[in-house]
């Protein structure tokens, strides 16, 4: 009933890993298979943080396969750990690629990235809603973000007097943050409006809104002293 009920992208997903065994070479099967489990926990991502509880599917449906077309939902924790294990599969078997310099293709980082997220949004609505087994998913989180940092090959954007703000007013983006991205480019029709659309939209932030945003150090603005007049 919405744009995001749509299963397309899974079917095409789960047809290639039925399939790719047909091809020859080892090495190319086992790394776009990576692949396609990154982007089959991507499209389980967006579904479960839509929908919560959701059907998983990890075959193609016929047809005429109606205990498969009319399954009942399927509890989300179950689904995360089936994402969760996609991921696993995807970085380990994407272990040693290295990103090109734009930063648009999906390697080992990019699905440890995703797992740490999927986690974090999974353990603290788990905790924060009573459904237990939080910590599980929360140690996943900090597992996978810790692997990321240690690699070293990331950090934040620090050049300049004001980096934050540096950061989204660069021509091209700060390759040192960056671990998956959209590369846009005139040249090939790859572009944006945002620009355009805030303003159309009469889009603007509230007070209360920025007043989420942490401090320099982490802590909160809400504990300096006079912030409600700032």
């Amino acid at each position: 009933s919405t744009q995001t009920w749509d299963w397309s992208m899974l079917r095409h997903i789960n047809y290639y890993l039925e399939h790719a065994d047909l091809c020859e070479d080892r090495e190319a099967v086992d790394f776009y298979k990576s692949i396609a489990r990154f982007h089959r926990a991507w499209f389980y991502t967006g579904m479960v943080c839509q929908w919560g509880d959701i059907m998983w599917y990890d075959s193609v449906i016929g047809s005429t396969d109606a205990d498969l077309l009319y399954k009942p939902r399927d509890d989300r924790g179950f689904v995360v750990r089936k994402i969760i294990a996609d991921l696993d599969a995807s970085a380990q078997g994407l272990k040693g690629t290295a990103k090109n310099p734009l930063s648009t293709n999906i390697t080992q980082w990019a699905a440890l990235a995703l797992k740490a997220r999927i986690c974090l949004f999974e353990g603290t609505f788990r905790k924060y809603h009573g459904l237990g087994d939080w910590e599980f998913f929360l140690k996943e989180a900090g597992d996978a973000a810790g692997a990321i940092m240690d690699s070293n090959l990331f950090s934040l954007y620090s050049e300049g007097e004001l980096p934050y703000r540096d950061a989204f007013f660069r021509t091209t983006y700060p390759e040192c943050e960056a671990i998956l991205c959209r590369a846009y480019s005139s040249a090939l029709s790859m572009n944006h409006t945002l620009d355009r659309d805030l303003p159309a939209a009469g889009t603007g932030f509230t007070q209360r809104f920025v007043n989420h945003y942490l401090m320099k150090d982490g802590s909160r603005i809400t504990s300096v002293e006079g912030y409600e007049t700032m």
